[in-house]
């Protein structure tokens, strides 16, 4: 069974916390807090984190590596740009 309660001191959307209480069979429960995002300002994820969290949502979405490291290198020096144009070689 599953159940859930909303929470009315929880800070959200200021913050995003979670919260999980599992009751097994025998009655022992487990509990685990989650205080803020991960990922977020207060845990923020280091650049391997980050890239592999890319790697993960870009093959969720079908790219294949290629296009994948070819996006992420663009992206790279994104702010360097003349300008956006190589932009269309990632579209569709």
């Amino acid at each position: 069974k599953v159940n859930f309660e909303i929470d009315p001191d929880n800070p959200y959307p200021a913050n995003y916390t979670g919260e999980l209480i599992v009751s097994l069979r025998d009655g022992t429960t487990r509990h685990v807090v989650q205080p803020h995002l991960r990922g977020g300002k207060r845990e923020p994820l280091s650049h391997d984190e980050l890239v592999a969290k890319y790697r993960a949502n870009v093959s969720f979405g079908g790219w294949d590596q290629a296009r994948a490291e070819a996006f992420r290198h663009f992206a790279d020096v994104l702010f360097e740009a003349d300008d956006l144009s190589g932009l269309a070689a990632f579209a569709g």
